[in-house]
């Protein structure tokens, strides 16, 4: 019978919290930082918890999940309790920045055209992003040096499913040697490029502009799909999404049917190619598919769960700890996780979930109240400082990084929030973010074009 109230209670939360977020930042009018990720929470993280209480999946059984209906319901609790927190981090900063008129800067935001300065399109700003690319491009040839070949290069080899995990997992957890030396340069710094590149292809005739934004997209779509892992292509084309929807200010519906078809077609032929379904029916694929989105980002927050039960609160040795400077040993708690959780076999195995689970283990419920409410409060805050500035000028470089930053929080939705004090993938974005603005906006341009979007 508490399976009906999971679900009442959930709807009434969500609309309470729909409603909540209306009054404090207006009608939704496009992607802004915090509605992207209240959104990512709610179907990797929330649906998902509430569906593991309500129905019953083969998977899930396998393992024995059902057999802990109170850890079940504890998953639930404190996922809807995180996203509550959360709100409440976005009201302590409306409260913090009651001077901003939010509302009113995001409907100028929103009305605004972009704003084209002649050093957008200078050589100084078409020689940073290509020498910056070419960094990107030689970070990439090293990394597969270093792990033999792409485990997409042998996709139409013959292999079985199970070769492909192990490839899989020796080009990302598997890896043997200081992995983020490469993704530091592969993962966001071409992501960021991207963006910038599609903002000033916009507002330029030249064709050396249209041909760099193609070849940055041919490249992100490769490193998406090189290691033959699903989520990074579908988030990549969640990007374009938002992407387009800053630029344009709008998605037309044909345009949302279209693209919400071909990420649904997409998931289909990964799921036939890189795991090896090629005789499994297209509804079976869609149903483990299905799966893999509303329950697979979540599920590892029961095993975390059991994990405290087995060894206790970490009490922070899950943080990172560079070089082993800090008086602990640091515990690798998703792999740790994936001990227990499930058998990998010889894969290294890894169960990131929302960084509700990470705070959990760490601290317990107080963990999740504090930081939800402390990240819920710097989201929507840099919200504010972002809108407000593109309220007065919508310019390139800042559309871009704010874009960027949208896309970018969206991660800590099915990951632990912990790696960001070392994240050396976005300090590689800010500084080429720094070094872009100081050789291209170091003075203040003559000629200004306005509107050309």
């Amino acid at each position: 019978m508490y399976n009906l109230y999971v679900i009442i209670i959930t709807a009434i939360v969500l609309v309470i919290l729909y409603r909540f977020y209306i009054a404090m930042n207006g009608k939704i009018k496009n992607f802004s930082i915090t509605s992207l990720y209240c959104i990512y929470y709610i179907v990797f993280i929330l649906i998902g918890s509430a569906l593991l209480n309500c129905c019953r999946f083969d998977a899930e059984e396998e393992f024995g999940v059902y057999s802990r209906p109170d850890v079940l319901l504890s998953v639930w609790m404190y996922s809807l309790l995180g996203l509550v927190f959360i709100f409440v981090g976005f009201a302590f900063s409306h409260i913090v920045n009651r001077n901003y008129s939010f509302k009113r800067k995001q409907r100028e935001l929103v009305a605004q055209d972009i704003t084209y300065v002649q050093s957008d399109f200078s050589k100084k700003s078409y020689s940073s992003i290509l020498m910056f690319s070419l960094v990107v491009l030689v970070a990439t040839l090293l990394y597969r040096n270093a792990i033999g070949r792409f485990p997409l290069e042998s996709i139409f080899s013959g292999l079985s499913s199970m070769d492909l995990v192990l490839l899989r997992s020796d080009a990302t957890n598997g890896f043997e040697g200081k992995i983020y030396r490469y993704e530091m340069f592969m993962d966001e710094l071409p992501l960021f490029l991207f963006i910038l590149t599609a903002f000033i292809r916009k507002g330029s005739s030249k064709k050396k502009w249209s041909i760099l934004f193609y070849l940055l997209l041919a490249y992100n779509v490769f490193f998406a799909l090189s290691t033959l892992q699903k989520a990074p292509i579908i988030n990549l084309i969640i990007l374009a999404v938002i992407l387009y929807a800053f630029i344009h200010k709008s998605i037309p519906k044909k345009h949302f049917i279209l693209i919400l078809s071909a990420i649904l077609g997409l998931i289909v032929l990964m799921y036939i190619f890189f795991m090896g379904n090629a005789e499994v029916p297209v509804s079976i694929i869609l149903q483990g598919a299905a799966h893999r989105v509303f329950i697979g980002s979540i599920i590892p927050f029961y095993w975390y769960i059991i994990y405290v039960e087995q060894t206790g609160f970490l009490f922070g040795t899950s943080f990172p700890n560079p070089a082993g400077i800090l008086p602990f040993e640091h515990v690798p708690l998703t792999k740790e996780i994936a001990l227990i959780g499930q058998s990998s076999g010889d894969a290294v195995g890894s169960m990131p979930t929302a960084f509700i689970g990470e705070m959990y283990v760490n601290f317990g419920v107080f963990g999740i109240l504090f930081f939800c409410f402390l990240f819920g409060f710097l989201l929507q805050t840099m919200d504010i400082y972002f809108t407000t500035r593109l309220a007065k000028k919508k310019t390139v470089l800042t559309c871009s990084i704010y874009v960027y930053f949208m896309f970018y929080f969206t991660k800590y939705a099915t990951s632990p929030l912990s790696p960001i004090i070392l994240d050396t993938s976005l300090y590689m974005v800010l500084f080429f973010y720094f070094i872009y603005k100081s050789r291209t906006l170091y003075r203040r341009p003559k000629e200004i074009v306005q509107g050309v979007a």
